[in-house]
């Protein structure tokens, strides 16, 4: 029999087996030690992940609230204060939902611009995770910050909102990683674009997941709605939307009732072919002849806001034979995204704007083609946007009411 330290390795030194297992022990205890550095760095980025939707959130809550006060006739000195302490007390509420201790928070609602009558609201929430799987490692607690602003606009005068929306297959990604969990249980997979006609979309929405596309058009209905309400603006909206072609078409009509019966239809599009991507080529030719048939007056801001996921054709064929994509002209081999130069006929003129509003793909590398593409198909990178979540887009939009 062996006793002490040195004497067991000794022996097990002396053993083929034993010779094997020491390395194989050292080495099990390095994975494991990486895999619980893991485990606790996915939960605290899923806390973080929270706390960010939260302070989205509330930041919406307190420029939306200044706003509402503002009408009801309160000056915008008292607006501000009585917005900030609406805006603490939803953000308490909403902190006890955090899975994480929340350690402070901040709110601050600015009057950025009284001529343009342009209001910001920024909130921080910090945190720590509690670590119980590396305490050995040195990790006690792991930090992690939420930063939020929206920007909202009293606007006076005569605006145009057109928006461009991609129904193509791989917008079928679900809304979050909950609803992808649920789609990969309900159809083994995390998007309802494979084969979506053969009732995988019905399926993954009985399961109880939403896709991004329901976040994008419930959004959409959303936005243009605190649009109308917006005090002293002569509105006018219009909405497209597209995979391989032209869909939906409204033009451009007064108000918003038109608009919000049109989103109501807005789904994924089914294809001829399936395999993912977008003849953006293609769509955007059509869409600048649409454009050019809807060229803004002098005394119009027009803004054109195009939510996607950049995601370019798989050099496959649509619905028709229109835009076959390798006989489209200026063709070139499939590449991640599309070229942002096709969008330069929609940034001509002073009085128009492009807003990109990116809902990311599923894979790296489609994500550093796509948001290259949509940000430099913006008017600016001032006009790029994430758009992964309703709160997102939802603050987007906030800062598209501001231009």
């Amino acid at each position: 029999m062996y006793t002490g330290i040195k004497n067991r390795i000794q022996a097990l030194k002396g053993n083929i087996k034993g010779s094997i297992a020491i390395p194989f022990a050292l080495l099990a205890t390095l994975i494991l030690a990486a895999i619980s550095v893991g485990i606790d760095m996915s939960f605290a980025y899923n806390k973080r992940d929270q706390s960010q939707l939260v302070a989205d959130e509330v930041s919406l809550f307190a420029v939306t609230t200044f706003r509402k006060y503002v009408a009801d006739g309160m000056s915008k000195n008292q607006a501000r204060k009585r917005a900030e302490t609406d805006a603490r007390k939803f953000l308490t509420a909403r902190t006890k939902s955090l899975d994480g201790t929340t350690e402070k928070f901040s709110i601050k609602i600015n009057i950025v611009d009284r001529e343009a009558k342009v209001v910001k609201a920024n909130v921080n929430i910090s945190g720590k995770h509690e670590s119980y799987m590396t305490h050995a490692m040195g990790f006690d607690n792991i930090d992690y910050t939420a930063d939020s602003e929206s920007t909202i606009s009293f606007g006076q005068g005569k605006y145009e909102f057109i928006f461009l929306v991609d129904v193509s297959p791989s917008m079928g990604i679900g809304a979050s990683n909950r609803d992808r969990q649920i789609m990969q249980r309900a159809i083994g997979c995390q998007f309802a674009c494979h084969e979506p006609w053969y009732s995988s979309v019905s399926r993954a929405k009985s399961a109880g997941a939403r896709l991004r596309i329901d976040v994008v058009k419930d959004a959409l209905k959303s936005l243009v709605t605190q649009l109308e309400e917006a005090t002293e603006v002569d509105l006018r909206t219009g909405l497209y939307s597209f995979s391989n072609y032209l869909h939906i078409q409204t033009g451009l009509n007064k108000g918003i009732s038109k608009f919000k019966r049109e989103a109501n239809k807005i789904a994924i599009h089914r294809e001829y072919l399936r395999g993912g991507g977008t003849n953006f080529h293609g769509v955007f030719s059509d869409f600048n002849g649409v454009l050019r048939s809807l060229k803004p007056k002098a005394d119009v801001k027009q803004h054109i806001i195009i939510i996607s996921d950049g995601v370019n054709h798989l050099n496959l064929r649509s619905g028709t034979n229109r835009h076959l994509w390798n006989q489209t002209p200026n063709w070139r081999p499939y590449n991640y995204s599309f070229n942002p130069r096709w969008c330069d006929e929609f940034k001509k003129g002073e009085v128009r704007t492009v807003h990109t509003m990116l809902v990311e793909p599923d894979r790296a590398h489609y994500v550093r083609a796509s948001t290259s593409s949509m940000r430099a198909c913006a008017t600016s990178a001032d006009f790029f946007y994430s758009a992964n979540s309703a709160a997102e887009i939802d603050k987007a939009s906030k800062t598209v009411e501001a231009y």
